[in-house]
This record gives C-alpha cells, sequence and structure tokens, in this order.
C-alpha cells in the first residue's frame, strides 16, 4: 500500500469521538445535513429484501438508514480497520437486524469478487478516492459492474471538483468550518480540512466525463447528478418529519458552502433500466405501467407446491383498487399470514426478477409487499404493529 493510503487509512483510524462530542461539534449543523441527504437517498433506492453493498462504509453511520428500509442483508467494506470495528460494534447492538458483514478492503485500488450480486451498491463520500490513478478508476468500474445486479442502483456521493476550482480561482477556499489547500503544480489532487473532523487530508478531483465513459462500457448509466446544495434545499421541504427527527434545521451562509462542495449521482444497470424508463418492464403486468398496486384482501387460501413433498404455499386473492381485476398474490415469510384479513388494503408488487411468475407457485407473479400500509416484513420481525381499521 503506497504511503498515501497508508496516510488516509490511519487519519480515519485515529478519528474516534463519542455520541456527545458530535453531537456538541461546531460543525454538528453540517453533519446532520449530510446524514439527511444519505438518509433520502437511501430511502429513495434502497427497497425491501434489499442486498446493499457499502463501499467505504465507515464506522456504520449509515446502518439505520438501511435498517429502516427493511434491506435483507448488508456487505460494509472500508480501508480502515479500526472503522470496520466500530461498524461491527455497532451492527451488534441493533436488535432485529438484517444479516452483515464487513471487511478491511481497499475497494477503489484492488480487485473485488465476493461472488455475489446486490440490488443497490452505495459509495458515500469515498469513491473520490479512487481518482489516485486510472488504474484506480477502472479497477472501481469493474467492482462496482461485477457486484450489480442487473436493474440495481449505484449511488455515490462525491466533491464537485468544478466547484472547488471555481472557489480556488475566486479565492476561496476556506471559511470558519472547512479549508481546501490546493497546488496547481498537483491538479489531481488537494488537501480537506473540516473542523474537528477532517485534518488535511489528502483527497482527489473525480473526473465525472471519465468514469460516466467506463461505466457506459459495462452497460452503467447515469440517470442523475445534483448538487447537495440543491438537493437538500428542495428535500428539506418535502421530508419535514425526517428532517426534525434527524435534527436538521437550516444552514447558514457558510454551512452551506461546505455543502455545495458536493455532488450526489446515481446510475442504473442497463438494459433493465431502459425497460423501466420506456415503460415496457410492465407493459403486460395486470397492475399496469408501474411497480406496484393497491388492492382489497377478498380470501386467504393455499395452493399446492410444484415440487413433491413441499409446504403448501400462503396466498390472498385481491382485487386491484385502480382496475377492479383479481389477482392471486403470495405472502412471504412463515406466519405473515397471520397479519392479513379479508378486507385489508395491500399493496402488491411484481414477484420475480422481471414481474413473471417465479419458484414453485404456479401461476403467481406477484407478492405482498405491505398491510395496511404498514411493510409486511416490518410487521413480520415485531418492528411495526398493524393499525386497526
Amino acid at each position: 500500500m503506497d504511503k498515501s493510503k497508508v496516510d488516509i487509512r490511519e487519519h480515519y483510524n485515529r478519528i474516534r469521538k463519542t455520541p456527545k462530542e458530535r453531537r456538541n461539534s461546531k460543525v454538528a449543523g453540517i453533519r446532520y445535513a449530510n446524514n439527511f441527504i444519505k438518509a433520502v437517498l437511501i430511502r429513495q433506492y434502497a427497497k425491501q429484501d434489499f442486498a446493499v453493498l457499502d463501499f467505504g462504509c465507515g464506522k456504520g453511520g449509515d446502518l439505520k438508514k438501511y435498517d429502516r428500509a427493511n434491506i435483507k442483508e448488508y456487505y460494509g467494506l472500508d480501508i480502515a480497520e479500526v472503522s470496520i470495528y466500530d461498524a461491527r460494534i455497532r451492527h451488534n447492538n441493533m436488535d432485529n437486524c438484517f444479516r452483515a458483514f464487513f471487511d478491511t478492503a481497499d475497494v477503489y485500488a484492488n480487485p473485488l469478487n465476493l461472488n455475489k450480486e446486490f440490488e443497490l451498491v452505495s459509495s458515500q463520500f469515498s469513491l473520490h478516492y479512487a481518482f489516485q490513478s486510472p488504474d484506480h478508476v477502472k479497477n472501481t468500474v469493474l467492482n462496482v459492474s461485477r457486484h450489480l445486479k442487473i436493474g440495481g442502483f449505484f449511488i455515490f456521493t462525491v466533491p464537485s471538483r468544478e466547484e472547488i476550482l471555481k472557489r480556488f480561482k475566486d479565492n476561496n477556499l476556506e471559511n470558519v468550518y472547512y479549508k481546501i489547500r490546493y497546488n496547481e503544480s498537483k491538479p489531481n489532487e488537494y488537501y480537506f480540512t473540516l473542523l474537528g473532523c477532517v485534518n488535511d487530508c489528502i483527497e482527489y478531483f473525480v473526473d465525472l466525463k471519465m468514469i460516466s465513459d467506463l461505466f457506459s462500457k459495462v452497460n452503467i448509466k447515469m440517470i442523475r447528478r445534483e448538487n447537495f446544495e440543491i438537493f437538500f434545499k428542495e428535500n428539506l421541504k418535502r421530508n419535514k418529519e425526517l428532517a426534525h427527527n434527524m435534527r436538521v434545521k437550516e444552514l447558514n451562509k457558510e454551512e452551506m458552502e461546505v455543502i455545495s462542495l458536493s455532488r450526489k449521482l446515481k446510475r442504473r444497470n442497463d438494459p433493465y433500466y431502459r425497460k423501466v424508463i420506456l415503460g415496457t418492464k410492465y407493459k403486460h403486468s395486470k397492475i399496469g405501467n408501474k411497480p406496484q398496486a393497491k388492492g382489497i384482501v377478498l380470501e386467504k387460501i393455499g395452493v399446492e407446491a410444484k415440487q413433491p413433498n413441499s409446504a403448501v404455499r400462503k396466498i390472498v386473492r385481491v382485487q386491484l383498487i385502480a382496475t377492479g381485476k383479481r389477482i392471486s398474490a403470495f405472502v412471504p415469510y412463515d406466519g405473515s399470514l397471520n397479519y392479513i384479513e379479508p378486507n385489508d388494503e395491500v399493496t402488491i408488487e411484481g414477484f420475480g426478477k422481471k414481474g413473471k411468475a417465479c419458484g414453485d407457485i404456479p401461476g403467481v407473479s406477484f407478492k405482498v409487499n405491505k398491510v395496511q400500509n404498514v411493510s409486511l416484513i416490518a410487521l413480520y420481525k415485531g418492528k411495526k404493529n398493524k393499525p386497526s381499521r
């Protein structure tokens, strides 16, 4: 491992703060805002039963965000062994949580093969370390493409090269919260300081055109790119309850200068993405050109499985509210049928990779996702109670 990577690893290994120290930090408002942005992003793209691969997971600060999304499985990788240790402890202290695996790895410099695909791959505030060299960028793209399912998302947040260089030109690279040290003789790198959190740590400029071209070659297309400041302001209005729960408030001008240094981007693995955008993914589905639909439960029944000696599968007959059509929907998780009664409102979605019938349930291509607007897996895990009608 070269010296700069050792310095980065040791820098993050040294950061050991208690929750009280973080709450009382002068940059607490900035941290809350960054966490809020990640929470909104994760809420949008991490769905029930997803498997998630997190590059640069740090101390596991996003674990609770993923738990609220009811994901099934989580793999967290980071270059700093102390951060991985802390992430394991954080996960062990969470009740009724998803399965999680943690390991120390330099996912940007070294090849990675977990022999597993994920619906969501995430890299929050760490992808810029891949830009130490073009070879590392190429390796990162291969690591993402190797583990991202068709139709899956890769979400990442990175510092904005354009914004930093603009501020350099305007001689505006610091305020009371942050400082950037940049030398034009080394145009690929700069040193970043955030009061009480990051101390003159080397970072690398992200070349979005380079990485976009490389991702395009492996059929992973960019679907959105947005400045943190715009995203933060828009979602602060849309997610007032979440913002309140996360102690997020309006930022002052200098705090916003720190937030606006970053961008968030989302990519989706083609060709499945094209089907979603064109509306052809659901063209032949009884629920129409959308991924989910609501309906009223008519009855609970059992369907004999295809395989010999297999158990009877639990099914509900549902009448769709929008179209009046009647369909059969699978009820996942043993005992979950007890949470569903006739006349309950349920949300159903396609069952199987492309909404087609799969497994050993003849002719059933949908499954129950929510009951009375509460996630079925949350009811199953005892995290929520079913509301009365």
